[in-house]
């Protein structure tokens, strides 16, 4: 999230427009252990982007100081209207800055049916 702050999408921001991020999921990937005390530093790459911003997927890559590639997470996301629940498109000058963000070699524009590409559905009681 230190992104959206850093394009002025921080809390007062979107508490402002009545919009908030809600993760559909999450993949971590690990390849090398992490010690405590030890400096990483994560990127991010735009991964998709529906057209509206509506959903939005994110490629983060963990490295050590030394460059070495230490894990990998990918995730998708989504932004709600904070009153009705719903699923909403976004602010212009937040579609914008996403739009600006370095892309990964394998972006792609983002459909409703890209969120249930995983075959998760609720299991109720």
């Amino acid at each position: 999230l230190s992104f959206m702050y850093e394009n002025g999408f921080g809390q007062a921001e979107m508490s402002k427009n009545d919009l908030g991020p809600v993760v559909f999921y999450e993949h971590m990937y690990y390849f090398k252990e992490v010690f405590p005390g030890k400096p990483i530093t994560v990127s991010l790459q735009l991964k998709g982007l529906s057209e509206d911003g509506r959903f939005f997927s994110f490629l983060h890559n963990f490295y050590d100081s030394n460059g070495i590639n230490l894990a990998r997470c990918v995730m998708m996301a989504g932004w709600i209207d904070l009153t009705t629940r719903k699923l909403r498109a976004i602010p212009e000058a937040l579609l914008d800055s996403l739009q600006n963000l370095e892309k990964t070699k394998d972006f792609y524009t983002i459909t409703k049916e890209d969120t249930r590409k995983h075959g998760q559905k609720p299991e109720h009681l």
